[in-house]
């Protein structure tokens, strides 16, 4: 009973990005292949979706250095949230997530929960990043980031908008650090 139209009505229904239609869409089609070859139905209605190619803004060191200079003195923990991205490109939820407790100053490595994986990754807590939390923190205690939701970090729209720099999304600041 899954027409062109029931697809079409579901496709608008989802209300989501390119890239996201493109994966639910390949999701259906592979359910639908396999009530297909289990002879359920004849064939599979679920059209395959063109992937998106998405370009990858990477901001350049000057640029860097500016917003960095420029938060620092305008913000101090608005500064240090945005260099934490910098330094490791945790995505802005592990951010958030982070405490002290999860660094290991012994070993040198910082244990990130990974709701995206329902993993703990280890990421290694090397020379510039331990001096960065040492120097900048007067407590090694409690959470790292004083943000509690992704919304809070709206500000960083904010202040590049309001300081004349080119739109840069938050999660922008991870794939320039995995660029680099």
């Amino acid at each position: 009973k899954v027409t062109e139209d029931v697809i079409d009505e579901f496709e608008k229904y989802l209300k989501v990005s390119k890239g996201s239609l493109e994966i639910i869409f390949r999701h259906l089609r592979i359910i639908f292949e396999y009530f297909r070859k289990m002879r359920i139905i004849d064939f599979n209605p679920v059209p395959r979706k063109q992937s998106v190619e998405k370009k990858i803004n990477v901001i350049s060191r000057e640029e860097m250095d500016l917003i960095l200079k420029l938060l620092k003195k305008h913000n101090e923990n608005q500064y240090k949230t945005i260099k934490l991205l910098i330094m490791t490109g945790l995505r802005v939820s592990e951010l958030i997530r982070l405490e002290f407790e999860d660094i290991d100053f012994k070993r040198n490595i910082i244990y990130i929960k990974n709701n995206k994986g329902k993993r703990i990754d280890q990421f290694p807590l090397y020379r510039e990043l331990r001096l960065f939390l040492e120097i900048e923190w007067k407590e090694l205690n409690g959470k790292v980031c004083p943000y509690k939701t992704k919304e809070a970090l709206s500000f960083f729209r904010h202040f590049l908008k309001r300081n004349n720099f080119r739109h840069y999304s938050i999660h922008e600041i991870r794939k320039t650090f995995l660029s680099r």
